[in-house]
């Protein structure tokens, strides 16, 4: 999905589900501006959750957070269209 929409990825190279510190700890050690992490935990897939944190690693703050949830629901309520991208695309950089 990211892909999909333009926004460069980078994942497990193995594309195995990656901790969620190590998305974290990722983040800074390649100096992106943050990371983003799609998970269900232990619920079942239609109530995925999306985890943030900052270039430093840390969790994100309450407004970074919020404005993230304001451009989902956002896409949401417009009808947006949710666009996939390839598996094999040139944005997805495994490490």
């Amino acid at each position: 999905v990211f892909a999909g929409n333009e926004v460069r990825v980078v994942r497990d190279h193995h594309h195995e589900p990656t901790p969620t510190p190590v998305t974290s700890f990722m983040a800074n050690y390649l100096g992106l501006q943050g990371g983003i992490q799609i998970t269900a935990s232990h619920n079942p897939p239609n109530h995925n959750g999306v985890k943030s944190s900052t270039r430093y690693g840390g969790v994100d703050t309450d407004d970074i957070s919020d404005k993230i949830a304001d451009q989902l629901r956002a896409l949401i309520q417009e009808g947006g269209e949710i666009r996939f991208g390839p598996l094999d695309s040139p944005l997805i950089d495994p490490v």
